[in-house]
């Protein structure tokens, strides 16, 4: 979805992000800027079974920074007057037309992905406009402008993506752990594809594609918060501005 389209928002969601900003003006952050004096925001794409949520917070907490993860969908449900439980069920689904339909029908929703889509939209390009955040998922890496975000990749083996979905989930059911999060990860490309038009699993969409199982949690917030700085300014960087940390 392109800015022209978020532009369409009416009433936008300023009182909460100028909520957030003054929560943000209580705690020391790092300010990172580009060459061109811009903000920089991160967008974290994962895999299903890497707890992307967990990992941005690292992030966070080093730079000082918010985290925009579920975050998103409590903005989106204050500015559309709407339930969180009710946005979950659009949040990086697929969703025919022929469920809509059937659920607008039986007054299952009181707002469909279309509309969702479009706020989801117009709140990440808000947030990002003041930058010095982290958005997690929802095809944010996608839409963001290129040249102010640093778009992340997470990635793992996929042994350890069930165990640690498992995990999570308190399945002690593999297989059960392997198809939950398999229907995830399908949601969320086709999620992204039908709305934004791309292919979250394509590594050249990313400037930086980590394996979660070589570091660990703090080690891969070092390395982003690294890549930041470099891709704040390229020119004074020694490596090439696509980094593949495997």
């Amino acid at each position: 979805m392109s800015n022209e389209q978020a532009e369409g928002i009416p009433e936008s969601v300023s009182h909460y992000l100028r909520a957030a900003a003054y929560a943000r003006a209580q705690q020391p952050q790092a300010t990172i800027r580009s060459d061109r004096g811009e903000h920089l925001t991160v967008a974290i794409s994962r895999e299903a079974g890497i707890d992307a949520g967990a990992y941005a917070r690292a992030i966070g907490q080093q730079l000082g920074w918010p985290v925009w993860d579920r975050e998103l969908l409590e903005l989106i449900a204050g500015r559309l007057g709407s339930r969180v439980s009710e946005l979950e069920t659009l949040d990086e689904r697929h969703i025919s037309w022929i469920q809509e339909s059937l659920e607008a029908f039986l007054f299952l929703h009181t707002v469909n992905q279309q509309v969702f889509v479009r706020h989801l939209s117009a709140t990440m390009h808000e947030l990002a406009q003041q930058g010095n955040c982290i958005i997690v998922g929802r095809g944010a890496p996608h839409i963001l402008p290129p040249w102010t975000t640093l778009k992340v990749r997470l990635v793992a083996p996929r042994d350890e993506r069930i165990a640690s979905f498992s995990r999570q989930l308190g399945l002690a059911d593999l297989a059960q752990a392997q198809r939950e999060m398999d229907k995830i990860d399908r949601e969320r490309t086709r999620f992204v594809a039908e709305h934004f038009h791309k292919d979250p699993r394509d590594p050249a969409s990313y400037d930086v594609v980590l394996n979660t199982a070589h570091f660990s949690r703090d080690e891969c917030a070092r390395l982003v918060i690294d890549f930041l700085h470099a891709f704040a300014h390229p020119r004074e960087a020694s490596a090439p501005r696509l980094a593949v940390s495997a």
